[in-house]
Order: structure tokens, then sequence, then C-alpha cells
């Protein structure tokens, strides 16, 4: 859908007007047929009563009409959802569904205003470098270089592969350490296997993903992974060009051109084809962002990800493989070694690299001489440059782009937070689960340490708590939920929404149940009673200042009419 005004956030790339038209034809024309069997049929129809079948053009103009709701972006959603179901027309409602659907995503990636361009600021935000933190000698990809170049040098035959897992809570940096590598004189292959909407949608899908994720048997999987890595790393061994040309020219290469060169790779390569052997003295790192992807497996077959694995372990040279994702699927990229498909590593006879998880990107835009008084705490601007990389360089690119960002509103932002804090669900006080709820205090109170891996592995992959010690053969975690104050903000706002005491209930029964550990209570009480009170005073000084500004209002009018 294209309105004048507002921009279509892209859920499903096949959800254009055009399939929509076409398919809306389709079933038409099969619910017709199926209106014109005049057939004897003993099944008694039970389902809800058939409205009248509308023509494709007038199913189209009814859901135009939802335009009419956008225009307002106060407009309460709940009304456009009880249109949609209003609207006669039984043929498109699958679509009328997937709108529904939509409609209970966050609020703020629905639509995006053209000239409040949110998503655009977030691209932009993204081509910030990353900074070095004051207290540290060095900046993420620094470290991230040492770290790479080690494991290269580590590599040797009592290792599966040379590849692990960078893992880490969302808006952490993990994107652009990796693609800064290439200002470490690295050769950095990128790829973005992101398969469905996010808070956020960038960086988006890659051109040659489609090219690696097909629902083929796995001898076709085997012979376009050796496609892909033989291509770059012949390419890199044949041009003899440097790394952020290398960069440019192929992260931003036209996708018919880069799709034609894959494709004709592969009519040279089969399943046994040799991985080619990269010797080159600046390292090359292949990057598979959002690879979760891989993960899925639609049939009795193995997934992609061990398919790959597994040509990995036939790679050598100069080179090395980083999967990016948060912490969701860890121990799918990490299973327990009886539980490993490969033999080698179920027997012990090869090991697996440990997970990078550590990156020093917090803080970054902090700058404490811009904050002397109380009054500059709180503002949002102040608010942003403390925590993650990802709050710092959305304000950052917002206050220093000559205006162009101006207009997007501060809510936005706080908007965005919410719903990360929240795993991108949208906040529906029903739909908050336990670990939700610890999630949402612990980002105000302090940390609340689970005792459980699986509830620590939740937390950090989606409600933004951070990693800060991981042992995969001790299956071993520890998190911390940093101090953070555009999250302590979602957190305020969202415990005022649902309650504190929805909250109380569900950090005792989390006691009750060993699912945090029992030390620490009284601090953990008087700090409940402690916000609790502050937000009572707050709303009461809030009150109170609106009274007065009414009374002010008031004596004013009254003056200028002569009452007083």
């Amino acid at each position: 859908l294209n309105f004048d005004k507002y921009a279509y956030v892209s859920i499903d790339s096949n959800f254009t007007e055009r399939s929509l038209l076409s398919d809306v034809e389709i079933i038409s024309s099969v619910n017709n047929t199926a209106q014109n069997d005049d057939s004897d049929s003993d099944v008694e129809e039970i389902e809800k009563p058939k409205k009248p079948v509308i023509s494709s053009k007038e199913a189209i103009d009814k859901i135009n009409d939802l335009k009419d709701f956008f225009l307002n972006k106060n407009q309460d959603f709940s009304k456009i959802v009880d249109f949609l179901f209003n609207i006669e027309n039984v043929v498109i409602e699958k679509y009328l569904n997937k709108l529904i659907n939509w409609f209970n995503l966050p609020r703020t990636m629905t639509f995006v205003e053209k000239d409040q361009n949110f998503s655009e600021l977030v691209e932009e935000s993204f081509k910030i470098g990353l900074k070095q933190h004051s207290k540290l000698s060095f900046n993420s990809q620094e470290y991230l270089s040492k770290k790479l170049k080690c494991l290269i040098k580590k590599f040797d035959t009592k290792y599966y592969g040379p590849f692990t897992t960078l893992c880490q809570s969302s808006g952490f940096g993990k994107s652009r350490a990796c693609e800064a590598l290439v200002d470490e004189n690295f050769y950095v292959v990128y790829c973005c296997l992101r398969k469905k909407f996010s808070t956020t949608n960038f960086p988006p899908r890659s051109t040659l993903a489609n090219f690696l994720q097909t629902n083929q048997n796995q001898e076709t999987l085997i012979t376009k992974y050796k496609c892909y890595f033989n291509l770059f790393i012949d390419m890199v061994s044949s041009e003899k060009i440097g790394c952020r040309e290398f960069f440019e020219k192929y992260s931003h290469m036209n996708k018919e051109i880069m799709t034609c060169l894959a494709e004709n790779k592969l009519k040279s390569t089969n399943k046994n084809s040799l991985l080619s052997l990269y010797l080159g003295s600046e390292p090359l790192v292949f990057i598979f962002d959002e690879s979760s992807s891989l993960l899925d497996s639609n049939s009795a077959e193995e997934c992609s990800y061990f398919i790959l694995r597994r040509v990995l372990s036939q790679l050598e040279g100069n080179v090395f493989v980083l999967f990016l994702d948060t912490f969701t699927n860890l121990s799918e990229y990490h299973p327990q070694k009886f539980a490993d498909p490969s033999a080698r590593i179920s027997t012990c006879q090869k090991i697996l690299f440990e997970p990078i998880y550590l990156l020093p990107n917090w803080d970054l835009f902090a700058d404490y001489d811009l904050i002397q008084t109380i009054n500059e705490t709180v503002k949002i601007e102040n608010i942003c440059r403390f925590g993650r990389v990802l709050w710092g360089s959305l304000m950052h690119t917002k206050l220093n782009s000559n205006g162009k960002f101006t207009s997007v509103s501060d809510d936005k932002i706080y908007d965005l937070a919410i719903s990360k804090l929240l795993g991108g669900k949208k906040w529906n006080v029903a739909n908050l689960d336990k670990n939700e709820c610890l999630a949402v205090a612990s980002f105000r109170i302090g940390t609340i340490k689970p005792r459980r891996v699986s509830t620590c592995q939740e937390l950090v992959a989606n409600n933004m708590a951070i990693c800060t010690s991981v042992s995969i053969n001790n299956d071993f975690f520890e998190i911390e939920f940093a101090s953070e104050p555009i999250l302590a903000i979602a957190s305020a706002f969202l415990i005022n929404d649902f309650g504190i005491d929805k909250l109380l209930e569900s950090i005792i029964q989390s006691i009750e149940s060993s699912l945090i550990a029992r030390g620490e209570r009284g601090e953990t009480i008087a700090k409940l009673i402690l916000i609790n009170t502050i937000d009572r005073i707050t709303k009461l000084e809030s009150l109170f200042k609106n009274f007065m500004a009414n009374v002010r209002k008031t004596v004013e009018a009254m003056k200028m009419n002569g009452s007083v």
C-alpha cells in the first residue's frame, strides 16, 4: 500500500497492491465457480455466513479507504481492526488478516511518515563510525581485529573449522563493528540473512541471501556454499585491490550483476569442488548477519547451518567466518557435544571456538560536559548518550543532520526503546510474561539475576539484557542489566502502564519458583518502594503544574474580558 503521506514499511515482500489484486482475482474466480455449482451436498455448512463477493476493484478501493485512518497518527488502531473485520468481502480475508496482524506490531513500526522518516534516520545512523571509549585505549573494531587474528593463528587440526558466533543483545553494534574491520585491513564479505520484519529493519537483506538460501536438497546447498566462498576468495586473490575498495565495490554492486557473477561461478562448481585456498597477507572474513534463518528446517533434513558448517570444515588459510545473532539460538549454534550432528565433535575429536560476546560499545557517546544541572540530565539528547551504541548514534545523527531529521519526533526513539525492551512485541499488558516483567523491572531497579540458563538466554536475546560471561562447555551464562537511562524510562512507562501490582506479583512468583535468587530481597523491596513513591510524586507534581497552568490561563482570560 502506497499513500501520498505515508511510506509503507514492508512486512511481506510479496504483499503489494499488484499481487493483492491478482490474487483477489484468482480467489474471486474460484469463489464464483463454487457459487455456480448446483450439485447437491450433504455436508452442512457451519462456517460464518457468506458475505457478498465484490469485484477486485471494489476490494482494492475498500482497503484504500483505510487512508483516512492513517492520516491521523493519534488514531486508535483498534478502530482500524474493527473496520477491517466489517469489510464485506470474504475473498480477500487472508489479506485482511495480514493487515490485522500488522497493526498488532509495535505502533512505531507500522508507518513512517515521509516528513519524519525514522527509517532513513536509522539507516544514516549506521554510517557513523564507532568511537573509542574514553576509558579504553582501543575501539570495537580494533578489539575484534585482534580477536580474529588470534583465532586464525590458533586454528589447527583440533578445531572443526575457522568459524564462531558473535552474539550479544540487540543494538550493541555487532554489524557495525564487523563492517569496520575494513579499516583494520581486513577483506570483509558481508551478507545479511534477515528473514522477517524487525523493529528497525536495518541492515537490509543482502543481494546474495536468496542465492544461498534455497529449499533445495543438501547437494545443491553444498554446491552453492562452495560457489559463494570460492567466488570471493578468487576475486580477492586475483583483483589485487585494497580492503576498502573491495568492500565498497561488492557491497554496493548492482543486484543483477552480483547475481550473474554467482550464477556464472556456479556453472563450474559442484558438491565435490575444493574450496579455494586464501593465503593473502590481509585476513579475509566472511560475515553472516541475522544468521538465525540458517537454523530453520522445513523438512526432516539437516538445517542449513549444519550443512554450511560442514563446508566450513574444509576452509583453510588466512580466513575466518562469523555468524552474528542475539543469544536466542546460541545453544543451537553450539549444541552439547553428545547432541552435535557431527560425529567428529560428538566423539570429542574436534572442538568449536567459543563465541565472541564482549564489545567495548558502551557509553560511547557520553559527554559529561553537557550535563551540568539536574534539568540537563533528563534531556532526551543526553539520555540517549548513555548505554548501547544504538541510542547514541540515532541522536547524534539527528542532531548533526543540518536539519534533515529535525522533524523526527523524539517519541519515535522512546517507542523503539519500549519495543526493544519487550523483544519487538506491542506493549499489551495481558501479553507480558514473567521474563518480560523481569526485564522491565531490572532496567529500573538494578540487576536481578536469573538462576536458569534458559532464562538468561531468553533475556539476553529478547529483552536487552547483556551477556557478560559464557562457557559453552559448562553450559554457563552470566547476564547484567546495565545502567541505561532510555531503557529505564521505557521501564517506568511500562510499570505505570500495567501497574506495580503486576510487577510485584511477577517478582514474587519468580523468587518462589527459584527463577531468580533469593538474595538481596530487602534491597529489591526498598527499591520498589522508592520508585513507586517517585512515580506517585511525579504524577501529583504533573497534575499540580497542569492545574496551575489552567488557573493562570483563566486569570489572564478574565483580565482580558475585564472580569478582574
